[in-house]
């Protein structure tokens, strides 16, 4: 609601049942949760319920979890820190309300946004986290906690919506059964992310909520049994390794087609366990093949990655796919450039990697669908990824220093390389990848310093990025 400069407008706020008390923020200071304010200029307002029962905590900010309803960057310029109860904050699934040390805010004055949105014609798309399997009776995977995945995917489906996404991004993972075999061949039941009902489930419940799904491939660089793989394996192995994901990945094409998944990735991300360059003919071959043989069960888009991209620049193999997947994330930075993160600084970096990628991939190159990635901490830049699902080497995540602000200046730098960049035809963007549920406040899992931006500064710049003019058609790519 709008109101004429110099109006008095009342506000009240009535704190729902459980609540312990009302609170107002007012301009980033704590006022009466009733009154009036005197529209001299503006001002953000944020009302809410302390919770009556659950953990408190001193020195935290409040956010509302409708990201739609955020004023950025102003929300977070005045968000003040003070007491909160939090209830359950470990295990809940969607709440009215995230809370989270004001410090995670973190050390660079938050971006503004320039040149959204992306254009119109452009697929925007998300992501989401790579643990199906391991989520499915825990979707916040902390210790203690349990839950049911498919009522968090519902909820990050309609969240994704709101953001303005039309595609969502799974992430099927699979392992050689036993790399000592005569006959090499995939596992497709026990170790893999998702089963055939499950992937049917979620293509279902996403095309319902008016979201198309791209499916990516991981593929482990041991066998079931944790035995490394070969390195480097003989030439004879490693074409009996990509003769057995030939198989598992034109199966897994099937099933895609059955399921009307709009894109499918035919090679892998991870898994590249050793340095594939004098067997770059034997792969490139192999892969060429496999790209045919998918195209022969499935009518989707074929996605090929940028993992190696030495082994992409081949005429034939660009030729057998639709969509190059360009990564924009692992840029050259250095202790002197940590020091002082800006978004003009960020965005040449991005637009030099696009350059260089081109350069490398020359004519044989196609169409990109670009992915966004930057985790929250302080040193994402310069570190790189940190485990953000579990523990590891005695919860040495505990340590990191948690930073929304680096994850925002990235991602608005990308953005703006990606809508400024003449190298490549694009044909869509997706961030990778949002967490499952609201929890922010760590304990065993870590979507604080993750790769997600949900109710995090980020989601505000890809809310305004991903926006389409009125009136806009949605993006549509069936095969």
């Amino acid at each position: 609601m709008r109101y004429d400069q110099g109006a008095v407008v009342p506000y009240c706020y009535a704190p729902s049942a459980g609540n312990a008390s009302a609170l107002a923020v007012l301009d980033g200071a704590v006022v009466p949760a009733g009154g009036s304010i005197a529209m001299t200029a503006d001002h953000v307002l944020w009302a809410f319920g302390n919770p009556s029962s659950g953990t408190r905590f001193d020195g935290m900010m409040t956010v509302p979890t409708d990201f739609t309803k955020i004023p950025y960057p102003e929300f977070y310029q005045r968000a003040p820190s003070f007491s909160y109860t939090v209830p359950d904050p470990y295990c809940a699934i969607a709440t009215g309300v995230v809370a989270y040390p004001a410090s995670y805010v973190g050390a660079f004055p938050l971006p503004a946004i320039q040149g959204a949105p992306l254009p119109a014609a452009l697929s925007r798309g998300a992501a989401v986290k790579d643990y199906w399997h391991y989520g499915l009776t825990d979707p916040s995977t902390n210790a203690g906690c349990s839950g049911d995945l498919h009522a968090a995917f519902l909820n990050t489906l309609q969240r994704l919506r709101r953001l303005g996404a039309d595609h969502v991004d799974i992430y099927e993972a699979a392992y050689l059964v036993d790399v000592t075999a005569t006959t090499l061949d995939f596992d497709l039941t026990s170790r893999i992310e998702i089963s055939d009902a499950e992937l049917a489930w979620i293509v279902g419940v996403a095309r319902a909520a008016g979201l198309e799904v791209h499916e990516y491939m991981q593929v482990g660089g041991e066998d079931l049994n944790h035995v490394p793989l070969p390195t480097p394996p003989t030439s004879a192995w490693a074409s009996a390794y990509l003769d057995a994901y030939t198989r598992f990945i034109v199966n897994r094409a099937a099933l895609a087609q059955r399921d009307g998944i709009q894109a499918f990735q035919l090679d892998w991300d991870g898994g590249y366990w050793f340095d594939w360059t004098p067997l770059r003919d034997l792969f490139i071959a192999k892969m060429t093949a496999a790209a045919q043989q998918v195209r022969g069960v499935y009518s989707g888009k074929i996605l090929y990655g940028d993992v190696a991209p030495w082994i992409s620049n081949d005429v034939d193999l660009m030729n057998s796919i639709d969509w190059f997947i360009g990564n924009i994330f692992g840029i050259q930075f250095n202790a002197a450039d940590n020091a002082n993160i800006t978004v003009p600084q960020l965005r040449q970096k991005y637009l030099d990697l696009i350059t260089g990628l081109s350069n490398v991939l020359g004519a044989t190159k196609r169409p990109v669908i670009w992915q966004l990635f930057a985790q929250s901490h302080r040193d994402y830049l310069l570190n790189g990824w940190v485990e953000d699902g579990f523990c590891v080497s005695g919860c040495a995540q505990k340590a990191v220093r948690t930073d929304f602000s680096v994850q925002a200046i990235a991602y608005e730098a990308m953005l703006e390389a990606v809508s400024t960049q003449t190298a490549f035809t694009t044909v869509g963007v997706t961030a990778t990848a949002s967490w499952y549920v609201d929890v922010i406040l760590p304990a065993q899992s870590f979507p604080n310093i993750s790769q997600s931006w949900r109710n995090k500064p980020a989601e505000s710049i890809l809310y305004r990025w991903f926006a389409r003019p009125a009136g806009s058609a949605r993006f549509r790519a069936r095969g």
